[in-house]
């Protein structure tokens, strides 16, 4: 998602002004952090890891709820974003990710949505620098029923309700439904925009460098589910790809949210690697929940390139160094 997108569901529980004060503050810090973030001793160490990219909707003709909603990314810009990755990273493949070593500045291309132009436009830009990639897909979005975030968005902008909230099975299926009824089940197919199908990923089952992995069986927020629903919706999601010869044990939430009882129950199901959208570099290539970072149609320059990828890293960073002089000013019982 761009900042301005992000910032509406990240963000959605300040006041307009707190959320404007943070875009400003962040649109500020591009130049220092962007500058000065690779060389920090806590960046390094996780530059040393392993680096996960996420990308979302690669295509210069968008749908108009991609174009909306701001996961869309034009091409030249994608392009340019892999340059830049293959100037710094050795980028792996994704089922190789268990043999690496620290030190070895390795990364991975993720996907997010499964939206039509990982066939049309990245696979052939894979293909051609020979990038290896893994593409996180929704099973019911794949048997070709309505992506929950794009039902969410038209409901959002229609109804002037809140975005994304209640994006659950219930809720869903009560807002098909009434779609279904209405005048407007055409427009919003109109606006919902292509993904990939199961011939797809069967086409691709053989590719030498493509992966699928689990996004649930729809784009939920995971904020909503109950513990019983989220084992439902993972499993069905896991279930349905497991026809498809390249899918890997990977789990990426939706909306790169979900909390650790959910994360840890998905490994319990199965997964071998969850891959959380916090913006953090993963230090430990090893560790079974792995953090992203997104590029977005924002990153159009090297500066905002390096700023995107420790920013989130130099914060925890800065937040951890306050927690600790925090404790060490608390005076013991015992002084």
């Amino acid at each position: 998602m761009s900042d301005a997108a992000g910032a509406q569901y990240k963000l959605s529980h300040l006041a307009p002004a707190q959320a404007a004060a943070r875009r400003i503050v962040r649109a500020a810090s591009v130049l220092p952090v962007g500058l000065i973030g690779p060389a920090l001793p806590r960046v390094r160490r996780g530059l040393a890891g392993l680096t996960v990219f996420v990308f979302h909707d690669i295509t210069d003709h968008p749908s108009k709820s991609s174009e909306s909603i701001g996961t869309h990314t034009p091409v030249s810009v994608f392009r340019r974003q892999l340059g830049w990755i293959l100037q710094d990273f050795d980028v792996v493949h994704p089922a190789a990710v268990d043999q690496l070593r620290e030190n070895d500045r390795s990364a991975v291309l993720t996907f997010d949505d499964g939206y039509v132009g990982f066939r049309d436009e990245v696979v052939p830009i894979l293909e051609e620098l020979s990038l290896p990639a893994v593409v996180f897909v929704n099973s019911d979005v794949l048997n070709g029923e309505p992506s929950a975030a794009a039902i969410s968005h038209w409901c959002g902008t229609t109804e002037s309700g809140d975005r994304w909230c209640d994006s659950i099975p219930s809720t869903h299926r009560a807002r098909v439904t009434s779609l279904q009824d209405s005048e407007h089940w055409e427009d919003f197919w109109t606006q919902h925009g292509r993904f990939l199908t199961n011939s797809d990923l069967v086409a691709l089952g053989d590719h030498s460098l493509i992966c699928v992995g689990n996004h649930l069986a729809n784009h939920w927020d995971t904020a909503g589910l109950t513990t019983a629903q989220f084992r439902e919706e993972f499993t069905r999601g896991r279930d349905a790809l497991a026809r498809f010869q390249n899918t890997l044990s990977w789990y990426a939430p939706p909306h790169g949210t979900g909390s650790p009882a959910q994360a840890n129950l998905a490994l319990d199901l199965g997964a071998k690697r969850v891959l959380r959208g916090t913006g953090r570099l993963n230090p430990d290539p090893n560790s079974p929940i792995l953090d992203r970072i997104d590029l977005t149609a924002d990153i159009t320059n090297k500066l905002r390139f390096w700023w995107r990828i420790t920013l989130q890293t130099v914060v925890d960073g800065i937040r951890s160094r306050k927690r600790d002089s925090s404790r060490r000013q608390i005076p013991s019982e015992y002084d």
